[in-house]
């Protein structure tokens, strides 16, 4: 299979502007399957337990292209938390968070 992208990585893609993706899974992103193995402490193995239909191989080379390219995707990775961040500060309160601080206050 050629990869479209140049990434040098079989399975993954990367189109300009866009977050590095899997060829045969494009919804799933690299930086997604990052966070899933930090945020859980999940091995390559672990996310193809978790992802059964998703080849191993792809697995892999997802975690090898994040080590080639872990700036940019520790980037990806920032930028979307602080969007959610940003998203939540601009929310207002849950009515739980509201009666756990009413009750906090006394």
């Amino acid at each position: 299979m050629t990869n479209p992208s140049s990434t040098g990585f079989t399975h993954i893609e990367k189109l300009p502007g866009e977050s590095a993706r899997l060829v045969d899974h494009p919804r799933i992103k690299v930086a997604m399957l990052v966070e899933e193995q930090f945020a859980w402490g999940l091995t390559a193995d672990d996310l193809c337990r978790h992802h059964p239909d998703v080849k191993p191989a792809a697995i892999y080379a997802a975690m090898s292209y994040y080590y080639d390219h872990e700036a940019e995707i520790d980037h990806e990775i920032r930028t979307a938390m602080n969007a959610l961040d940003e998203d939540r500060r601009k929310q207002a309160p849950l009515r739980l968070e509201l009666r756990l601080r009413a009750k906090e206050a006394g």
